[in-house]
């Protein structure tokens, strides 16, 4: 069934065909979509009519037309809404097309539904859809909040079965629940009472940090689902648990398993997940941009006796001398790129990779496995192990390689623009043309910022950073070897 993502993304599709011109027929094959007027009531209602404006809510798409009256589309299973251009309009309709809105400019819409279970329904002032009119908060949205997701913890069914009711959350569905449980690290049969203020924190961040990765994907497709131009959304290629049965995990390579809940599927990982309640966090990712502060943090909290996986040292492991990646660098780059000596040429790559995006890509395809690989290990291992401090990943690229789903929370060391340029050109002895190169091959700060639990304010002194650290690790009640 398409959710919030798939119906955002075919809002999106839909906008450059709008304002349409003035429908001028309309062709219902099977009257059994339409609600709740008869097909010539439906006709009546919608002829000489222009579709104005596409707005969302949950799982419904809210057409909006001129001079008056709302025409409101819920694709439940396997529903379809495309546009055909004038030059395709002498084309057959796609099998299991039910409603085809022509327009005087000869283009039109098509309504297609293998299982018939979708609807739409015109309505003269607003939707007035009974599950439209009593939908819940909308993820995404400002009134969404933690201390609204508190208010649900009064519930004992299972957190699943609660995130999946409209009534309470609109939009979400069995991939996306499943998803951010995995994401927020709660097991699917959890009752939501039981679910701690750190669980309920986290799990209000994966919500919208999976939502906002889907629609930036356009969505899921599978076998049905396709937008306004009949284009495929690609975020199954990024789905963790979802469908992942009998896989291992993207975090600590245990296998996910499947149950059903309430009469619904649910996947999850048996380790990232257990059923015991978490007060704090055991995976936590630092994140920063270049010339930020992030490796004075990270040392600090090795003091306090964090454990260190760190993605640079990593890299620069796989890169130097003999390091694994070496000869698949060389093969993919040149051999201009190899030493006399036979070593890589880090600096000319560098100077490469930070000036051209494909390169950096290139290079990234090459390292980013190999060093997930490495990460990997060091998480199912702490995972594994009870421990009274947390293990620390150390990942300048976090939010680019994707790799959210490995920490339990994210930490961010934020400095702002102006205080991260002088910091990388004094550091580096670059000039700001070279600077500002090696930033923008980075996601903004600003931008980070957003996806993070914590931010690291390092814009002024070490010890002013060490005092936000200290407090967060006292919060969580860690212990401290410093002392």
């Amino acid at each position: 069934m398409p959710e919030l993502p798939e119906v955002e993304s075919l809002r999106r599709s839909l906008l450059p065909f709008l304002p349409t011109s003035k429908m001028t027929k309309i062709d219902i094959f099977h009257p059994s979509v339409i609600a709740p007027s008869t097909i010539d009531e439906f006709t009546r209602n919608l002829l000489g009519k222009n579709i104005e404006t596409a707005h969302r809510k949950g799982k419904y798409l809210v057409l909006g037309l001129r001079p008056h009256g709302f025409l409101t589309i819920h694709l439940r299973m396997t529903g379809q809404f495309f546009h055909r251009s004038k030059a395709d309009a002498s084309l057959a309709p796609i099998a299991h097309t039910h409603v085809i809105l022509h327009f005087e400019n000869g283009s039109s819409f098509h309504y297609s539904d293998v299982r018939r279970f979708g609807k739409l329904r015109y309505d003269e002032e607003s939707p007035n859809d009974r599950g439209y009119r009593s939908l819940g908060p909308e993820p995404l949205q400002p009134d969404f909040t933690i201390p609204y997701l508190m208010t649900l913890k009064r519930r004992n069914a299972p957190v699943k079965s609660v995130l999946l009711q409209q009534n309470l959350i609109a939009g979400l569905g069995n991939i996306y629940a499943d998803e951010s449980l995995f994401l927020s690290r709660i097991h699917p049969q959890r009752a939501f009472s039981s679910l701690t203020d750190y669980e309920i924190e986290r799990l209000h961040r994966a919500i919208g940090s999976v939502l906002s990765d889907a629609i930036v994907a356009k969505g899921s497709s599978l076998s049905d689902y396709l937008d306004a131009n009949r284009e495929r959304g690609t975020y199954q290629t990024y789905w963790k648990v979802y469908q992942q049965t009998g896989k291992p995990c993207f975090c600590c390579g245990t296998t996910i398993e499947k149950m059903q809940i309430a009469g619904r599927s649910s996947h999850f990982c048996p380790l990232c997940q257990s059923m015991s309640p978490k007060e704090k966090p055991q995976i936590i990712g630092i994140t920063g941009g270049i010339s930020s502060g992030k490796s004075t943090v990270v040392h600090y909290l090795q003091e306090l006796g964090a454990e260190i996986i760190d993605a640079d040292a990593i890299s620069r492991s796989l890169t130097i001398d003999s390091g694994k990646a070496v000869p698949m660098i060389i093969r993919a780059f040149g051999q201009e790129y190899e030493t006399p000596t036979g070593i890589l040429d880090r600096k000319k790559l560098g100077e490469l990779i930070f000036s051209n995006a494909s390169a950096r890509e290139r290079l990234n395809q090459i390292l980013h496995p190999l060093i997930l690989e490495i990460i990997r290990e060091g998480v199912q291992k702490h995972r594994k192990k009870p421990q009274d401090t947390p293990l620390i990943l150390d990942i300048p690229l976090l939010f680019e390689a994707q790799l959210e789903a490995l920490c339990d929370v994210i930490w961010l060391v934020y400095v702002n623009p102006e205080t991260q340029l002088q910091r990388l050109m004094n550091r580096d002895h670059l000039t700001k043309e070279q600077s500002m190169l090696r930033i923008s091959a980075q996601n903004s700060l600003d931008e980070k910022k957003l996806r993070s639990d914590f931010i690291i304010d390092n814009n002024g002194s070490i010890d002013t950073s060490h005092v936000q650290v200290m407090q967060k690790w006292n919060q969580y009640g860690y212990a401290n070897r410093k002392e």
